[in-house]
C-alpha cells in the first residue's frame, strides 16, 4: 500500500509545522494515478498540529472525501527529541524546558491536548469540543473506505462535523476502532455476542 504523509491538508500549515512542501494539487494527481492503476494508498494526518484551526479538521474530511484514500490514519502530535519543533514550542511558549527534558527522556507522548485549552474549547458542562470534533472527524474517516463521496458530503452538509454532541460509544469503540482490530479479536468479539444472545435466549424461554 502507497503511504502519504501529508500530516495536515492544510498546505501552510503542512509547510511550517511539518516542512512538507508538497500542494494539495500534487497530492490530487498522485491520488488519481492510484485510482487509475488500482494502487491502494493510505494517508497520515496529525491532531493538534500548533496554530491549527477547526476548520482545517472539517476541511481534511471534504479533502479526503475528494481524493478517496484506501485509509485515513489519524495521529496525535508528539514531540521528537532534538528537533526544530521543539525549539519552536518553546519560543512560542506552548511548552517549556522542563518539558523538553521530559521529551529527551521519552516521558512525553501526546501534545494534542494543548489544542484542547484553545479559547472556547471548553463547553462549561464538562464536554471539551474540540475532543468532540477530533473524535467526530476520526468517524468520518472511518467512513471514507465504504462510504460514497455523496454519502459523506451528506453527512458534512447535515451539520455532523459542526455538531457539540459526543458521539455515542457503540460508534467510538465499534466504528473508529475496528480497523485496529486484529481478526483474533475480532472473533473473540463474535464469540462473546453468541453467547449473550444464548443466555439472553434461555433466559427469556427456560428460566422460571
Amino acid at each position: 500500500m502507497l503511504r502519504l504523509g501529508l500530516q495536515s491538508t492544510n498546505e501552510e500549515l503542512r509547510r511550517n509545522m511539518t516542512l512538507r512542501k508538497e500542494t494539495n494539487a500534487k497530492i490530487e494527481k498522485i491520488a488519481a494515478w492510484a485510482h487509475k492503476y488500482n494502487v491502494p494508498f493510505a494517508v497520515d494526518q496529525i491532531f493538534g498540529l500548533p496554530y491549527e484551526k477547526n476548520e482545517d479538521l472539517i476541511d481534511s474530511v471534504k479533502f479526503y472525501n475528494k481524493i478517496r484514500p484506501s485509509r485515513v490514519v489519524g495521529h496525535r502530535l508528539i514531540y521528537l527529541p532534538q528537533t526544530k519543533a521543539v525549539d519552536d514550542a518553546i519560543e512560542e511558549g506552548r511548552i517549556t524546558e522542563a518539558d523538553r527534558k521530559k521529551i529527551n527522556r521519552g516521558e512525553c507522548g501526546d501534545w494534542s491536548w494543548l489544542n484542547t485549552q484553545m479559547p472556547g474549547a471548553n463547553s462549561g458542562n464538562g464536554i471539551n469540543k474540540y475532543e468532540v470534533l477530533v473524535s467526530r472527524v476520526s468517524y468520518m474517516y472511518s467512513l471514507l473506505p465504504r462510504k460514497s463521496a455523496e454519502y459523506i458530503n451528506k453527512k458534512i452538509d447535515a451539520g455532523f462535523l459542526t455538531s457539540e454532541k459526543p458521539l455515542s460509544r457503540f460508534r467510538i469503540i465499534f466504528v473508529t476502532g475496528i480497523s485496529k482490530l486484529s481478526l483474533k479479536n475480532i472473533n473473540l468479539l463474535l464469540v462473546i455476542a453468541k453467547r449473550l444472545l444464548f443466555h439472553r435466549f434461555e433466559k427469556k424461554f427456560f428460566i422460571f
